[in-house]
């Protein structure tokens, strides 16, 4: 299923970026735009059908994971920078807290985490307002675990829609907006963290923002 469902898919966005090279002649200004839409809409799709994969293969328990010892606060960083020109665009403002420690050491899975970090991010800047901010910090708990946390300035989420959050293909009325999405990833994400040994939840307040949070197990403390 996943050749399947890739190999068409890597032919598309191939072939667009050949053209998007415009090394057998200039593009048009209308026609760069058809091959950057090409390009955008193939790795969006993408993108899902690896999320559905993804969920897919823990349902049946065959997602494996690899912990390893990792700098959560380097983890975050890069998230960070990653996302620097799109939240630029928007005026919006994304970094540490203040108080975040220089490095912290947790066993995970680099990848998956990093993916985790990823969709908490998307979400913080699509759901954000212009000229808002999302904050990333990084605490030590008292049962030997390390919570990373994204805390953002956008619309929150109604109090009697949060029970709704970790389900599948829920948006919680986001579809409406216009804002592109699947209602995927923290769904996803929730099932990663559970995965690799640690724990996700959130807190909301409508029409103020949201902070999503994940606590991994440090280095040194049993999976």
């Amino acid at each position: 299923m996943s050749h399947e469902l890739r190999t068409p898919l890597n032919a598309i966005l191939g072939f667009a970026q050949l053209l998007s090279l415009q090394t057998r002649g200039r593009l048009t200004e209308d026609q760069g735009g058809y091959v950057e839409n090409i390009i955008q809409g193939g790795e969006h799709l993408l993108g899902l059908i690896n999320d559905v994969l993804d969920l897919a293969r823990i349902d049946t328990g065959q997602l494996a994971v690899n912990l390893q010892a990792v700098d959560a606060v380097e983890a975050v960083d890069r998230v960070i920078k990653s996302f620097g020109h799109q939240a630029e665009v928007r005026n919006i403002k994304i970094g540490f807290a203040a108080d975040t420690p220089a490095k912290v050491m947790v066993l995970t899975d680099q990848m998956r985490l990093t993916q985790i970090l990823n969709n908490f991010a998307s979400n913080a800047l699509k759901y954000n307002s212009d000229g808002g901010s999302v904050s990333f910090s990084l605490s030590r708990l008292d049962d030997g675990f390390v919570r990373i946390a994204v805390a953002d300035t956008g619309r929150g989420i109604p109090d009697d829609r949060q029970d709704e959050v970790f389900q599948s293909f829920n948006r919680l009325g986001a579809e409406a907006s216009g804002e592109e999405g699947t209602g995927i990833g923290l769904a996803l994400s929730k099932s990663l963290v559970e995965r690799m040994g640690g724990r996700i939840g959130f807190t909301s307040t409508f029409g103020e923002g949201s902070e999503f949070r994940v606590e991994v197990p440090a280095k040194g403390k049993p999976a």
